[in-house]
């Protein structure tokens, strides 16, 4: 690559300001270092967010929100257009051809991308070879859609060491090519406080220097097991009376779905003070950690009803969010499924010793060999069939007995440890660098021979010869109708399901008709959109042969008797000479697919009945030089003249 022309990289994922989700922390520091290398030119294209949203102007290159291209009624009545809409997918194609970008990453759950959108699609067929999706898989068994992308995407890439690991298991040599890349943190913000200082945070909020806080810090979201907490902390407060531990929920109790956490708090016999949670105020953003009181509650510093708990939308820094860490002694992460869980790594940059299930993304967390084991078990979900883990509560009160057990010497190893692991694996300055070896290794995209091509005009009536086998066969409609004689490299997926299409136990000259049919439909479509024809000679052969007109709008049965003239017509009208055209209604098309006496079909109009209008009167020479209308034939309806050109216009 030229040192003159930077790389024009394309991101679709999360906005990088504005939000709390994992995705959009992730983005904030890759794009951060991606343009402070001052080596490539970034554009992002922001899921969930109108092109208008301000937070675009706080970033220092160009992103575009997802709202355009689409149907606002359709929208409106379907929720799953809606969704396909709200990721991105009806915005992506103009995103990457507007902006010419040179590569595109993708970072979200796979499910958000659409995969006719991006793997069918002529753009991407384009730019595949810098193309880089970072999936967030987080269950077993892998969405199929995973699996495809794994199959398709030369770059393939999750958050998690397990997806890989199970693809590779399946077949190495076929997925290979996949492999990790974690999310990345801002590892300056996170990092043990001074013993004093930490101290100082526990007094201002009533915590004893005798309790041990336990936190869990995540969006109370159904797969983040909160529960798993409350049912183990009852439980070791029954077999440990003189142990004092306490619950810190840094959510929001309030989350559409969620866990209803007062409920059962309640359910299990434990107190309003045995749970702490963070609350911050809309308004004037102090924060402070307290038992639940509710929502909407009144600030103590602005007197306004903005006390609020704490989920993705709150403001509190990550300044902050580190002292929160710190007043704890022990993170418990306990989910059904996760692709990275940000909470996980912040807890070791925080030095708090943390507890993980050994599935999916806790997996990788306990390869560090400080990290505690919840064991459990596991349970299929209804409806998807996915194997989500289920915490054993005895496990999860152990590890709040280890925690109240832990010297401060063990812990100052643990966080030690701990914290380098975290560093060398997720730190965004080492995450960006797989980014990087990626991006330095494409090549600039030539749009303009993408243009071009998408220009190029199909062969609607190239003659199609009916090879033997049936590869043979699909590989001729291809090449002769579609120029792509490069589909099983370039669209494997359209080439296997002709494969299957010619399976079917059909008559096999049907079915072949029935394929040419669809195929030359498609051509049409693609050439009247790159090139809409304005006249009837437009639509005819270019070459230096006469042309002779058959006319038969329909049905089928007068058709089928045409057929019979054909070979004579053509005997008396050779293909040395004369280009033989049948105008029928398009329903009739396959008919006459794999005629060799007709040279083209032409869509029936209505003009095409008057001779004199094809074949033209006097000195105005028409554009056929023969026509006739097979089924008329009378002194009232006249079909044997023969004259000049006329331009025919078609309605």
């Amino acid at each position: 690559m030229s040192n003159s022309k930077k790389l024009r990289v394309g991101i679709v994922s999360n906005c990088p300001v504005g939000g709390k989700t994992g995705l959009a922390r992730n983005m904030k520091e890759i794009t951060k270092l991606l343009y402070k290398s001052g080596k490539y030119e970034l554009f992002f294209l922001a899921q969930q967010m109108q092109d208008n949203d301000p937070h675009f102007k706080m970033l220092p290159f160009k992103c575009e929100g997802v709202f355009k291209n689409f149907d606002q009624q359709r929208f409106q009545q379907d929720p799953g257009y809606q969704r396909y809409v709200s990721y991105g997918n009806s915005a992506v194609e103009t995103f990457v051809i507007d902006n010419k970008l040179d590569c595109l990453i993708c970072s979200d759950d796979a499910w958000a991308y659409d995969t006719a959108t991006y793997i069918n699609s002529d753009w991407y067929k384009h730019l595949k070879k810098n193309f880089l999706p970072i999936i967030t898989a987080d269950s077993e068994p892998l969405l199929s859609q995973i699996v495809e992308w794994a199959e398709k995407c030369e770059n393939m890439r999750f958050w998690s060491s397990f997806a890989p690991r199970i693809l590779k298991n399946k077949d190495l040599e076929k997925y290979k090519h996949c492999d990790i890349i974690y999310g990345a943190m801002n590892i300056d913000a996170f990092k043990p406080l001074p013993e004093e200082e930490r101290k100082l945070w526990r007094k201002k909020f009533n915590i004893k220097d005798d309790e041990k806080i336990i936190i869990y810090l995540g969006r109370n979201q159904l797969r983040k097991i909160f529960a798993s907490h409350i049912e183990g902390l009852a439980l070791f407060k029954k077999k440990y009376p003189d142990k004092k531990i306490r619950l810190l929920f840094h959510c929001s109790w309030a989350e559409p779905g969620g866990w209803p956490l007062n409920q059962i708090r309640e359910q299990n016999g434990l107190n309003k003070e045995d749970i702490l949670t963070t609350y911050y105020c809309a308004k004037c953003t102090d924060w402070c950690v307290q038992p639940y009181e509710g929502e909407d509650l009144e600030c103590p510093v602005c007197k306004q009803k903005s006390k609020k708990t704490a989920g993705v939308g709150s403001t509190i820094t990550e300044e902050d969010l580190n002292k929160i860490y710190n007043i704890a002694d022990g993170s418990a992460s306990i989910f059904t499924s996760g692709a990275f869980e940000f909470t996980n790594a912040e807890s070791m940059l925080a030095g708090v010793p943390l507890a993980v299930p050994n599935y999916v993304c806790g997996e990788d967390f306990l390869a560090s060999g400080v990290v505690y084991e919840i064991k459990g078990n596991y349970t299929w979900e209804h409806g998807t069939g996915f194997r989500k883990f289920v915490p054993d509560i005895n496990s999860v009160s152990d590890f709040f007995n280890y925690i109240c057990n832990l010297t401060d010497r063990e812990k100052q190893k643990i966080s030690i440890k701990g914290r380098k692991f975290a560093i060398d694996n997720f730190d965004a300055k080492n995450v960006v660098k797989k980014y990087e070896k990626f991006l330095d290794n494409c090549k600039p995209i030539d749009w303009d021979a993408y243009h071009a091509k998408k220009k190029e005009l199909k062969n609607v009536q190239a003659q199609v010869e009916d090879k033997q086998t049936d590869e043979e066969f699909i590989l001729e409609c291809y090449t002769k109708i579609l120029n792509n004689p490069e589909v099983k490299d370039n669209d494997p997926n359209g080439y296997n399901h002709w494969l299957n299409f010619l399976k079917q136990p059909k008559d096999k000259r049907q079915l072949k008709n029935e394929m040419v049919n669809i195929f030359r439909g498609a051509a049409l479509q693609h050439n009247q959109k790159v090139q809409p024809p304005t006249t009837l000679e437009d639509l005819l052969i270019k070459n230096n042969k006469k042309q002779l007109l058959l006319v038969c709008p329909e049905s089928a049965g007068d058709l089928f008797y045409i057929s019979s003239i054909l070979d004579s017509l053509r005997q008396s009208y050779n293909k040395k000479d004369w280009n033989i055209y049948l105008a029928c209604k398009r329903d009739f098309f396959d008919l006459f697919d794999l005629n060799p006496n007709i040279d083209k079909i032409l869509e029936y109009h209505s003009i095409m009945e008057s001779e004199i209008s094809m074949t033209g009167m006097g000195e105005n020479k028409g554009i056929f030089d023969a026509f006739v209308h097979a089924t008329v034939q009378s002194q009232r309806v006249l079909n044997y003249l023969t004259n000049n050109n006329i331009n025919i216009k078609l309605t």
